[in-house]
């Protein structure tokens, strides 16, 4: 009797959220980006100017709310985050109704956190911990990082085969499509379905890598086990309140791989600054001016900066947090699987993989994954499933952590 009540409310929550898209309703039109472009090859920074289309999710709203309210008298781990997810939802749908107001900064600021937010289990926030990396990344110089002689570059029908052959390792005949597009805006998208590559992309090696590590075998593959499960197929979306823990995955899964690169690193520490500098009242064209300063071409600097101010106006004043989430997941996510092993408990965390979840939902799922409600992951990464490597990685990382360099002679 209560299965038939978590898939019946499963199939009513994934039918109101299945169409939402957060970014891409927050995404500024890409008629502004091209008057830009064109206004800069002429020699002028003019801000962009648009208008965000007036959004009415009440009937979702509506849906939600009811959902919130039946399974609010239920004390069951399957029913509390179907509860916290539909929370989310509500949440998120209230500020793609308000774009372009201050709602959207708070908003964000409540599903996506704050830089200036303490990291749970550490005494700095996300601002301070991006001022550091980049003081890491200030050590070195450009011509190092940028010159250094990679192993292997694809072209996008080299990198088509380079994913195939992988891919089948972890997902056996399960097949997903990868497809060369002529005129695809990134270099590069992933679904739980298809791999979309640009024909004129050149990818370095460690390109290729992230784009496996992070994209494939973290974001497509938690949905493609979500969407497999039995009674808890809405695990299959990446809910709002999700996002740190599941790009904390994402850039994990590149650290242990070996596929990340200090760039990367430098790249999301500016995305926090930025943010900061947001805050304190820089608009579009002090960001764009920031972000090419740093190295960025005109492409690059003009989406950097849209990221931080999409769902807001190119004047400023409006906020969009998410890019604070990604030193903050990936610290988040690499003190678990530490406290995991130093518990002998890795093989808990196996549970991260059935779809998208936070780390603070692995008790409730492995509860489920006991009475099964939840089944375990189809689809596990081969960094995972090596755990005897993992642990002497962690193990390690542990040890290095807690040695006091200072008093060393």
């Amino acid at each position: 009797m209560f299965r038939d009540i978590v898939i019946d409310t499963n199939q009513r929550f994934c039918a109101v959220i299945k169409d939402i898209s957060i970014l891409g309703a927050t995404n500024w039109p890409e008629m502004s980006k091209a008057q830009f472009m064109a206004n800069l090859s002429c020699g002028e920074i003019k801000m962009p100017k648009f208008e965000y289309p007036k959004k009415d999710f009440s009937e979702k709203k509506a849906v939600l709310q009811g959902i919130i309210d039946e399974v609010s008298s239920m004390s069951h781990p399957a029913t509390n985050l179907i509860r916290r997810n539909a929370e989310s939802y509500f949440s998120a749908l209230t500020m793609l109704e308000n774009l372009g107001t201050p709602a959207v900064t708070e908003i964000s600021k409540e599903l996506y956190g704050s830089p200036y937010d303490v990291i749970p289990g550490y005494k700095h926030t996300s601002l301070q911990a991006a001022r550091y990396f980049l003081e890491v990344c200030g050590t070195f110089r450009s011509e190092d990082i940028e010159g250094f002689a990679e192993e292997q570059e694809f072209d996008a029908k080299g990198l088509r085969i380079y994913l195939i052959a992988r891919m089948r390792h972890v997902f056996g005949s399960r097949e997903i499509k990868v497809e060369l597009v002529p005129d695809l805006a990134s270099k590069a998208s992933v679904s739980a379905s298809r791999v979309k590559i640009r024909e004129s992309a050149i990818f370095k090696g460690y390109e290729a890598r992230q784009l496996l590590h992070h994209e494939v075998f973290t974001h497509a593959l938690t949905s493609i086990n979500g969407a497999s499960q039995p009674y808890m197929q809405s695990i299959q979306f990446n809910c709002p309140r999700v996002t740190a823990t599941q790009e904390g995955l994402a850039q994990f899964s590149e650290l242990i791989t070996g596929s990340i690169h200090l760039l990367r690193l430098k790249r999301i520490a500016l995305r926090i600054l930025a943010l900061d500098m947001a805050c304190n009242g820089a608009d579009f064209i002090d960001l764009f001016k920031f972000f090419k300063k740093q190295g960025d071409n005109d492409e690059e600097s003009y989406l950097s900066s849209m990221r931080i101010l999409r769902g807001g106006k190119p004047e400023g004043g409006v906020i969009f947090m998410k890019d604070g989430v990604y030193i903050k997941g990936m610290l988040e996510v690499y003190s678990y699987f530490i406290k995991a092993m130093k518990d002998n408990n890795l093989d808990k965390l196996k549970i991260l993989f059935a779809g998208k979840m936070t780390t603070s939902d692995v008790e409730d799922m492995n509860s489920m994954a006991d009475t099964e409600i939840l089944d375990q992951p189809k689809y596990i990464p081969v960094w995972f499933e090596q755990i005897h490597n993992l642990a002497a990685i962690l193990a390690f990382m542990k040890f290095v952590t807690n040695l006091d360099f200072a008093n060393m002679k």
